[in-house]
């Protein structure tokens, strides 16, 4: 299962570099296009990845698999795709989020964000469980 949990990662670091491309272009334009709010696009979109996910580890391990997976990439999700986001845009205009990969936001419009030890923390426990798991059954 941690293969499936690796595709993640690259998945969420790719949609940071993604999102960050996205508002940098957005917020450079002289008169920036009013979208009501792209979060909810956004959420649709990795909720689908994720429920995909989980419904791949279910078919190729067991029940229990999915709801593992659906858990882990929930609590590893906000590590790369925020670090990743914080980054580039950083990248694209260095004025902005200095600290980079370890950068937060004090100016999003998402409902939930975390700071970059609530990032890692929750990356930890996600990564713990899956390992768990798989050692689990690896001895098993």
């Amino acid at each position: 299962m941690f293969l499936i949990l690796l595709a993640s990662f690259l998945w969420a670091f790719l949609e940071g570099k993604r999102e960050a491309q996205y508002f940098h272009y957005k917020w450079s334009l002289p008169n920036p296009t009013k979208v009501k709010d792209e979060h909810l696009h956004f959420t649709i979109q990795r909720s689908l990845y994720v429920i995909l996910s989980s419904i791949v580890a279910s078919l190729l391990y067991q029940y229990w698999s999915g709801i593992i997976m659906l858990i882990s990439i929930a609590l590893t999700f906000s590590f790369f795709h925020n670090g990743s986001y914080y980054l580039r845009r950083n990248q694209l205009n260095n004025e902005i989020y200095k600290k980079r990969w370890f950068g937060e936001s004090t100016t999003t419009t998402a409902k939930i964000s975390f700071s970059y030890k609530t990032r890692l923390i929750l990356f930890i426990r996600g990564t713990f469980i899956t390992l768990s798991y798989d050692i689990f059954h690896l001895i098993k």
